[in-house]
């Protein structure tokens, strides 16, 4: 099963959760898209200079049909990337915490952080 697949999954149970957990992992969930969204806009005033790109160009794509897809797909998987990698932070800093207070086991704490799996206790016993 592939990453995304994984996480969507268990984006799928979060309801599921007890309410103290559900509101920490609601928590992490914001950090995550805050932390990826700043990475996204971050890293081309870095990475464009380096590659000898001017973002302040005027790019002429009229008529550019297959340019203009190809920007917008690139796009969308940067988009998606940058979100993986703010989420990968945001919960691998908590669950790195939780670790350390002996509340997340080593396995728990790497899938929280990876795949946002969810530790058994985190759900209520009866959905």
């Amino acid at each position: 099963m592939n990453i995304f697949s994984r996480i969507m999954r268990n984006a799928q149970v979060v309801n599921r959760l007890k309410k103290k957990y559900y509101n920490i992992t609601s928590t992490v969930g914001v950090l995550a898209v805050a932390v990826g969204l700043s990475i996204m806009v971050a890293l081309p005033k870095i990475i464009a200079p380096l590659l000898g790109i001017d973002l302040d160009a005027d790019y002429n794509l009229e008529g550019q049909l297959l340019a203009i897809s190809i920007i917008f797909l690139l796009g969308i998987t940067y988009l998606i990337l940058c979100l993986y990698i703010g989420l990968v932070l945001t919960a691998g800093l908590f669950s790195l915490i939780m670790f350390k207070l002996e509340k997340l086991s080593k396995q728990e704490a790497i899938n929280y952080a990876l795949y946002s799996d969810y530790p058994e206790y985190w759900f209520r016993e009866k959905p």
